[in-house]
């Protein structure tokens, strides 16, 4: 298990002639040249951040709602994301993006980013799921708060999915 790597390769691309490219606004926006040094560091705090993001939902959830917490408390946290994008790009030379990888070098990127998770990672996180989603269930069954159970079997049921595929494809 390599989540520092996992990371890393969602933000970082390794272009055949050996640069580091950066590109955090995604397929249209601008590229980055970056150092390994840099890169390093960047995958570190965004880590971090994810931590932090990861926190701050799970208190929201207990201390202010789901409604609230998914209405006020996770755009703020998706706005700090992206001014940390917008720190972590300041003063880096643009560059041109690198080539799409043809369907076959996708699938294996998506095979070495899931390995990098690993196996037990992988099914921990998916027991988690399943266990939000169960939770959300008896919050709407049992107790009839189905404004609150709904999100949360919605988001858990997603990333269930997700990580069912990421099993399947390691």
């Amino acid at each position: 298990m390599q989540p520092l790597e996992f990371v890393a390769r969602t933000l970082f691309y390794h272009v055949p002639d050996g640069r580091i490219v950066f590109r955090p606004w995604g397929s249209r926006g601008p590229c980055y040249l970056v150092t390994a040094e840099q890169k390093r560091s960047r995958v570190r705090l965004q880590t971090g951040y994810y931590a932090f993001m990861i926190a701050a939902v799970s208190y929201g959830v207990m201390n202010l709602g789901t409604a609230k917490t998914f209405l006020v408390l996770v755009p703020l946290i998706v706005a700090g994301n992206y001014l940390l994008f917008w720190v972590f790009s300041r003063g880096l030379a643009t560059t041109e993006p690198p080539p799409r990888p043809s369907a076959a070098e996708f699938r294996d990127q998506m095979r070495q980013g899931n390995r990098a998770l690993g196996k037990p990672l992988l099914i921990a996180l998916l027991g988690i799921s399943l266990g939000g989603m169960a939770l959300g269930l008896y919050g709407w069954l049992a107790l009839g708060l189905w404004n609150s159970a709904l999100p949360v079997i919605l988001f858990s049921g997603a990333t269930s999915a997700v990580f069912i595929w990421q099993l399947r494809n390691l």
